[in-house]
C-alpha cells in the first residue's frame, strides 16, 4: 500500500514536470496552432535585425521577425523601390495587420544596450496599402552611427576639433588670473566680495520674501498689488483716451488743427515776451523804464497806506465806517430808512409819492409851478416900472 502511494506521486511529479516543460517550449518558442499573420518587408540594410526579434505595433509587442534574407532582385518598372532594397524581412504576427496608405514600419534600437526591433505604424488613413505590392521600410539611424556621422566627416571633424579649442581656451582663461572666473578662483579678497554681494541679494530676497518695504509690501500685500493694477489700468485707459483723440490731451495729440492754435498761442506768448524785454508796451515800460517802475512802486504803496487807514477806524470815515461798529450801523439805519423812504414813494404813498406817480395831482402841481413862475416873471417885468415911480416919489 505504501509502495503505490510512493508510486503514484513519482509520477504525479514526472507528469507535471513534463507538462511544464511542454508549456515553456510553446512559450519561450511561439509555437501556437492558431492560425497567424504574416508580412514581408523590404529594407535597404539589416542594420543588425535577427530572427526573433520583437514587433512592436504602436509600442505593443505584436510578434516577430522569423526570417532576415538578402534578396536582391533585378530591377523592374514600377517596382516600388523593391530593387532598391535588398533586405527581404518576414514578419510572422499575432494575428492579421491591415495596413493603411500612410502606414510607416522601421528598424529601430530596441534599447541602448544593443539589440534591434521593428516598429510598425499601421497609419490612419481612409485608404488601404495595395495587397499586391511589397511594402519597403526605413531604418532608423542609431545614436551610435549619428554620433559616429556627426563627426565622421571632415568638415564635422573641423568643427568638432574647433569645438575642443574653444573649450581648452575657456578652460585655460578660468585658470589664468586674466578672466573673471580665474580670479574669482585665485583673489580671496573678490571672492570674499561676491559672497557678500551674494548675502546682500538673499538678505535683500528675505525681506522682500517677509513683506519689508515698498517691493515687499508689493509683493505680499494684496491690497496693494491690486490698488497698483487698478493705477496702471487707469494710466492704460488714459492713454487709450488719448491715442483716441478724447479730452484735451487727446485733441492736442491728434488734432492737427489744434496743435498748430496751440503752436500760434505759444508764438504770441513769446512775441509778447520779447516786446515786453525789449520795454515794447505798458508791461514793456514798466520792466524796462525806471521812473515808470518807481511811479508804480509808489502807486501800490500809496494803495497799501489807503488800505491800511481803511482798516484803522481812527484813520479816517471809511476806517471808521469800516471798523467802528456803531457808525456802521448807524450808515446801516440810514441806509435803510432811506430805502424805505424809496419804497414808500414807489408806492405813491406822502405828498412826494403822490406827486410823483397820482397823474392828477401831479399835473395840479405843474399848473401851480406854472402859475407861480409867470408870476414871477411878470413881477421881474414889473420890477423897473416900481422903481422909476419910488424914485420919482421920493424926489417930490
Amino acid at each position: 500500500m505504501e509502495r503505490s502511494r510512493r508510486d503514484l506521486l513519482l509520477g504525479l511529479v514526472f507528469f507535471s514536470g513534463l507538462a511544464l516543460l511542454l508549456w515553456a517550449t510553446f512559450t519561450l518558442s511561439n509555437i501556437s496552432f492558431e492560425r497567424k499573420g504574416e508580412l514581408t518587408l523590404r529594407f535597404p540594410q539589416a542594420s543588425g535585425l535577427r530572427d526573433g526579434d520583437p514587433v512592436l505595433v504602436l509600442g505593443n509587442r505584436f510578434g516577430q521577425v522569423v526570417e532576415v534574407a538578402y534578396d536582391p532582385v533585378a530591377p523592374r518598372p514600377n517596382d516600388g523601390g523593391v530593387s532598391d532594397n535588398p533586405i527581404r524581412v518576414r514578419l510572422r504576427l499575432d494575428r492579421p495587420l491591415g495596413l493603411r496608405s500612410n502606414a510607416r514600419i522601421q528598424i529601430k534600437d530596441s534599447s541602448l544596450l544593443g539589440g534591434k526591433m521593428i516598429e510598425i505604424d499601421p497609419g490612419t488613413s481612409a485608404e488601404p496599402f495595395p495587397g499586391d505590392r511589397v511594402f519597403v521600410g526605413q531604418v532608423q539611424v542609431s545614436a551610435i552611427d549619428a554620433l559616429g556621422d556627426m563627426v565622421g566627416g571632415q568638415d564635422n571633424k573641423d568643427n568638432f576639433s574647433g569645438i575642443l579649442r574653444g573649450l581648452r581656451e575657456f578652460v585655460d582663461k578660468i585658470n589664468s588670473e586674466k578672466g573673471t572666473i580665474g580670479a574669482l578662483a585665485r583673489e580671496r579678497e573678490l571672492h570674499d566680495e561676491v559672497v557678500a554681494a551674494v548675502r546682500l541679494i538673499r538678505s535683500i530676497a528675505q525681506k522682500v520674501d517677509t513683506g519689508e518695504g515698498p517691493i515687499g509690501r508689493l509683493v505680499n500685500d494684496r491690497g496693494l498689488a491690486d490698488g497698483l493694477a487698478n493705477a496702471v489700468e487707469g494710466i492704460r485707459s488714459i492713454v487709450a483716451k488719448i491715442d483716441e483723440g478724447r479730452g484735451v490731451a487727446g485733441r492736442l495729440v491728434n488734432d492737427e488743427a489744434m496743435a498748430e492754435d496751440l503752436a500760434s498761442t505759444l508764438d504770441n506768448v513769446q512775441e509778447v515776451t520779447r516786446g515786453v524785454r525789449e520795454g515794447e508796451g505798458t508791461l514793456g515800460v514798466l520792466a524796462r523804464d525806471a521812473d515808470t517802475a518807481a511811479n508804480t512802486r509808489t502807486l501800490v504803496a500809496d494803495l497799501a497806506s489807503v488800505a491800511r487807514k481803511a482798516n484803522d477806524p481812527g484813520a479816517g470815515p471809511l476806517g471808521a465806517l469800516l471798523g467802528d461798529g456803531d457808525l456802521r450801523r448807524s450808515v446801516q439805519r440810514l441806509l435803510d430808512n432811506v430805502a424805505e423812504s424809496t419804497e414808500e414813494i414807489r408806492r405813491g404813498n406822502g405828498l412826494l409819492g403822490r406827486i410823483i406817480y397820482d397823474r392828477d395831482l401831479g399835473e395840479r402841481f405843474s399848473r401851480v409851478i406854472n402859475i407861480v413862475a409867470r408870476a414871477v416873471e411878470d413881477a421881474r417885468e414889473a420890477a423897473p416900472i416900481g422903481t422909476f415911480f419910488t424914485v420919482f416919489g421920493g424926489v417930490f
